[in-house]
């Protein structure tokens, strides 16, 4: 179900438009001499006469040499046999230190890209700009176009060099037209709209988002067809499943949005659950299923709508797959993990939405399971009271997972001496909170009222993120002197942490899932000694019946 709708160009003409000026320019596949024994996989570049007593077409142009067609050219009397060349592609890119004071996690884009490029069957070659001016990175790319097939031009931060700008000529573009031709500078795609398009005779140059995040979307659109041209290979088709959409996407109508996402099959429909957005988000690009394209003049989705969703893993995974939603903790990457080892053909997929979040998952039925800790400040339960409030026709069973210590998370040696929720009023003082509707953000919200804490005093009390490990990140990197989670997290990052409270954390599953295998795998799992051991490694958790049922709703 789409909404906002407003005119505008596809990126697909921009595509169609670019390859039909490449063609002009004279781009083509070019073609090779191979030996026939070592010619498995290539495609040929023209007919393939057999040399024996009758003269017969063994392959005709463009066909993929197959085991069984190398013993008929063989029989045939052919030792070798033209094939088309696989395309090389130059990825120029800047070096880490020429990247900016602050580098992003995208920055080592060459390495995914050049995966990207190998995966379409082109060979890659990096090209370095060791210095951070226009002058070096022309070097750069003036090599990389004479010696390769297709030129990549990754943008970076730094001012002088592979950067780029909104309006006019970005630096990318720059680059590219002192040695050739642009032809579009930006396109309304998301993300990824700086992306250039321009060509040094018939050798496509392409300007690329320097974060992978954005850039493989650009690499996908744009480069794919380019390889797919001159390897005569066929890309292979995309493949798609049809998903009910847990929570609305809004998308800006001027752009062809690609939103990732994650994907469960769960009560036999798929579910996908949108990921976080923008160039930097790193870990969308890790976690996605799939991949929803919003069209160019539409505004979004709304949330319960069916959409096609584009597959980036197989579907029979993804039926395998127990889908978590709710509260975040490391405890679920253990969990994760012993399952995958003691059951191979299960994985999780898990969305950190909090929670109340959780909550609302299991009453649209979009999860397996929910991690909740929810606190009720009159009775001091977890979790029992909002299960009843927010389900209240039941069909839930509690269960019982681990105790665990919340505190602040503090950089090492805490230099700001900080020992409880008081010291976050300290004069320049940074803070990171979870999100709202988190339980750590309800005991937080809580724990500072009984403090006696006006936290619209805390300088970024409304700063949030989605995760434990996420606080301990920004705390870790200097971007936070302060942050709430548990203690699990600060110890992953090496960090101080304060005490405030322990708090129970449980597993809330619906009836419907109850007895499906993988569930009751998991419930397995958390009774386990391996389960326990890894709990004690990490640190931080009381464990004394786990996999038990508490409550029945």
């Amino acid at each position: 179900m789409a909404f906002g709708e407003l005119p505008g160009v596809p990126p697909e003409r921009a595509i169609r438009e670019y390859m039909e000026i490449l063609a002009r320019n004279g781009m083509a596949p070019q073609a090779e001499t191979a030996a026939v024994a070592d010619a498995a996989g290539r495609i040929t570049a023209g007919p393939v006469y057999a040399r024996a007593c009758v003269i017969e077409m063994v392959l005709p142009s463009y066909s993929l040499i197959t085991p069984p067609a190398i013993g008929a050219m063989l029989a045939g009397g052919i030792s070798e046999v033209m094939v088309i060349k696989r395309p090389v592609v130059g990825i120029v890119a800047q070096e880490m230190g020429h990247m900016g004071t602050d580098p992003s996690p995208c920055v080592p884009s060459p390495p995914v890209f050049s995966a990207m490029l190998r995966g379409w069957g082109a060979d890659t070659v990096v090209y370095t700009v060791a210095g951070n001016g226009p002058g070096d990175v022309g070097d750069a790319l003036g090599a990389a176009v004479s010696q390769c097939d297709a030129v990549v031009l990754c943008a970076g931060s730094a001012a002088g060099g592979l950067g780029n700008s909104a309006g006019g000529l970005s630096n990318t573009a720059d680059a590219i037209a002192a040695i050739g031709t642009v032809v579009f500078d930006g396109l309304a795609i998301k993300p990824g709209e700086l992306a250039v398009l321009g060509h040094c005779g018939p050798k496509p140059v392409v300007g690329v988002p320097g974060c992978p995040v954005s850039g493989a979307i650009v690499m996908e659109q744009l480069l794919r067809p380019i390889i797919g041209h001159l390897s005569k290979k066929e890309p292979e088709p995309y493949r798609y499943v049809e998903a009910w959409l847990s929570r609305a996407v809004v998308s800006a109508p001027d752009y062809h949005e690609s939103v990732r996402v994650r994907l469960g099959f769960v009560r036999e429909r798929f579910v996908a659950s949108p990921l976080g957005r923008g160039s930097g988000a790193v870990a969308s690009f890790m976690g996605a299923d799939g991949i929803v394209e919003v069209p160019l003049g539409v505004g979004g989705y709304k949330s319960g709508g069916a959409v096609n969703v584009r597959l980036l893993r197989p579907e029979r995974e993804i039926r395998r797959s127990l889908v978590v939603i709710g509260s975040h903790d490391p405890l679920l990457d253990e969990l994760a993990e012993l399952l995958r080892v003691g059951y191979g053909d299960i994985s999780v997929c898990s969305a950190h939405v909090g929670s109340m979040g959780g909550l609302l998952a299991l009453r649209r039925g979009e999860a397996h399971l929910a991690g909740t800790h929810l606190l009720d400040e009159k009775t001091g339960e977890y979790n029992g009271i909002f299960v009843r409030k927010m389900l209240p026709k039941g069909g839930v069973r509690l269960v019982e997972c681990v105790k665990r210590m919340q505190g602040l998370i503090l950089p090492r040696g805490n230099p700001d001496g900080i020992t409880g929720f008081t010291g976050l009023l300290q004069g320049g003082l940074r803070f990171v909170n979870r999100q709202k509707g988190s339980g750590t953000r309800i005991l937080t919200d809580y724990l500072c009222r009984v403090s006696g804490v006006d936290t619209s005093k805390i300088n970024g009390y409304d700063r949030e993120e989605f995760t434990h490990s996420a606080v301990a990140a920004l705390v870790a990197a200097g971007s936070a002197d302060a942050g709430v989670g548990v203690y699990s997290a600060a110890r992953q990052s090496g960090l101080d942490f304060v005490p405030v409270c322990r708090e129970q954390y449980d597993l809330l599953i619906p009836d419907h899932a109850w007895d499906l295998p993988m569930v009751q795998k998991l419930l397995l799992v958390l009774k386990s000694d391996a389960f326990r051991r890894r709990l004690e490694a990490m640190g931080g958790y009381e464990v004394d019946n786990p996999g038990a049922v508490r409550e029945v709703f």
